[in-house]
């Protein structure tokens, strides 16, 4: 498989002479990718492998506020509502970022679009990772405490932006053992929900909203039941199968009907077919540069696969159908340190950077980066950014609908 680069256009320089001096450090850098870290920062940290163990346990105290909401907002010097967001990001897990913000079309933060859980459900989410539209029936949200994993169904906002609680759609426990510390959230073209698990490095699915059973576990298929896998299982870990996952992150659903799955650990992203489990293809590996793929990203056409990779770090580019495969973005052109959300619009890639606590935009014909920050001073690392619109679909949308896929920012 042949790996080109994107033709990039950069920007021309326009520094007097008076100027070029001041401006020399600050073109320099722009060009290698790696601008100085604002306020201060050390260049250092923080790194993907600190993250990582930060993950899993999300103390009590770790929820959204309205306080955090404000201060929010003080930063941003607006005093801005919920109301019609663009986009939904999720974060980390410190207090100010541990819920789902609103973002609208200008890179503002709105504010906390999530209502209340109670605590008959198990209270706030702890450590909010990958999102789902689910057409006219809102949204699902990972809640991904190692000790108390869930996905938690929001229904369609309310006319001030927040969207309610409905109920909780699935959660660890004996009868769904491999949910544990969840990540990404995908959804198959029969409605099935997939799920993957960082700790058990496996894919669990569910059957999906509208369906007699919603959240309840899939039995495991016959091709795969003589691995005596725990019910909910659809793609094992690699202890138990040479085609399992060692470290596995993002996950996505072609317009072909595979599952495709990012494995951190071995430096692939692989294709299995959501009824057998069976591993159909390595889509990419290694050998194109991948070192720690994170993210999946499906464009409308259901064909056009992004992978977020923090190793290179870089940003890769794959038409599963033709095998093209392009490397869109490295640190020479603007790819952050550590990237991790990805979304779409129709002439832009956003970019998460989880160390300066930004998204950026890429040009998705030439790879270019825009100058500024489409949002700047995060108050937590970016992890999952989806766009909104879709969850204000009307009462006949087809259900659910691959946020992925499907959608479309703005509309």
């Amino acid at each position: 498989m042949e790996v080109r680069n994107l033709p990039f256009r950069r920007r021309s320089g326009s520094g007097a002479v008076g100027c070029l001096l001041a401006g020399a450090a600050v073109l320099l850098t722009s060009l290698l990718g790696c601008e100085p870290p604002p306020d201060g920062r050390s260049a250092t940290e923080p790194t993907e492998e600190r993250f990582d163990r930060r993950e899993g346990e999300f103390p009590k105290h770790a929820h959204h506020s309205k306080e955090a909401d404000q201060a929010t907002k003080r930063t941003h010097d607006h005093d801005l509502t919920a109301k019609d967001p663009r986009w939904y990001i999720t974060m980390h897990g410190k207090p100010a970022g541990n819920t789902v913000h609103g973002i609208n079309s200008k890179g503002e933060l709105l504010g906390s679009v999530l209502g209340d859980v109670p605590e008959s459900a198990g209270g706030e989410a702890q450590g909010v990772r990958g999102m789902l539209h689910t057409g006219r029936h809102g949204l699902l949200l990972v809640s991904a405490n190692m000790s108390d994993t869930r996905i938690l169904w929001y229904g369609s906002p309310n006319s001030d932006g927040i969207l309610p609680f409905s109920s909780t759609f699935t959660a660890k426990r004996l009868t769904n053992p491999e949910m544990v510390h969840s990540y990404a959230l995908a959804v198959g073209i029969d409605g099935t929900v997939f799920a993957s698990n960082q700790d058990t490095n496996t894919v669990t699915r569910y059957s999906g909203i509208g369906t007699a059973t919603p959240g309840q576990p899939i039995a495991v298929p016959p091709e795969i039941a003589g691995l005596g896998l725990p019910p909910g299982t659809i793609v094992p870990r690699a202890g138990v199968s040479p085609q399992g996952i060692t470290e596995i992150r993002g996950i996505a659903i072609g317009a072909d009907g595979l599952l495709y799955v990012a494995d951190r650990g071995a430096s692939q992203v692989l294709a299995f077919d959501c009824k057998t489990g069976l591993r159909h293809s390595v889509v990419a590996g290694a050998s194109q540069g991948l070192k720690h793929p994170i993210q999946l990203l499906f464009a409308p056409d259901g064909e056009t696969l992004y992978i977020s990779d923090n190793g290179a770090p870089a940003i890769f580019r794959t038409n599963v159908r033709t095998g093209e495969f392009i490397l869109f973005a490295n640190a020479r052109t603007g790819c952050p340190e550590l990237p991790s959300s990805l979304a779409l619009d129709d002439t832009h890639l956003y970019v998460g950077d989880r160390k300066r606590m930004q998204i950026l935009r890429f040009n998705t014909e030439t790879g270019e980066r825009s100058h500024d920050a489409f949002v700047d001073k995060l108050p937590d690392a970016p992890e999952f950014m989806i766009p909104a619109s879709i969850i204000k679909a009307s009462p006949d949308a087809s259900l659910p609908a691959d946020s992925q896929r499907n959608a479309k920012s703005g509309g």
